[in-house]
């Protein structure tokens, strides 16, 4: 939306162009946003962005919430290693689903996590995997 038109129903489509890698101290930083053609659009007008993530092809991944571990701001679960081993894995938390947490990064379909006992683990400890 263009401020200065103050028409709060134009969208005006773009794509991200650049994004300035200094900022100036308000977690504030300048991008440059590529428009086509609009209709009263001039250099210089100010106007707010609207970003969205596109759509993954990939499944996400949901585990139960409760699985999480949390120390001060990092998020992480214990997975089990091919030797068997307890290790705990920082982990990108995204939406949550109910009880179910999705995560964006950090693991893997693959991998084997602990769902029992989570409090009492540490990292590096051998696991028991039950089938």
């Amino acid at each position: 939306m263009l401020d200065a038109q103050g028409d709060a129903t134009t969208e005006i489509f773009g794509s991200l162009s650049e994004i300035v890698p200094s900022s100036d101290g308000t977690h504030s930083n300048t991008i440059r946003i590529k428009v086509g053609e609009a209709k009263g659009l001039r250099s210089g007008m100010f106007g707010r962005a609207r970003f969205s993530r596109p759509q993954s092809t990939e499944p996400s991944i949901l585990i139960q919430a409760d699985r999480l571990v949390r120390h001060g701001q990092l998020t992480a679960v214990y997975v089990v290693d091919s030797g068997d081993v307890v290790r705990l894995r920082l982990v990108r938390p995204g939406r949550k689903f109910g009880e179910r947490q999705e995560i964006l990064s950090g693991l893997q379909a693959s991998d084997r996590l602990v769902v029992s006992e989570i409090a009492s683990l540490k990292d590096g400890q051998p696991a028991k995997v039950v089938n």
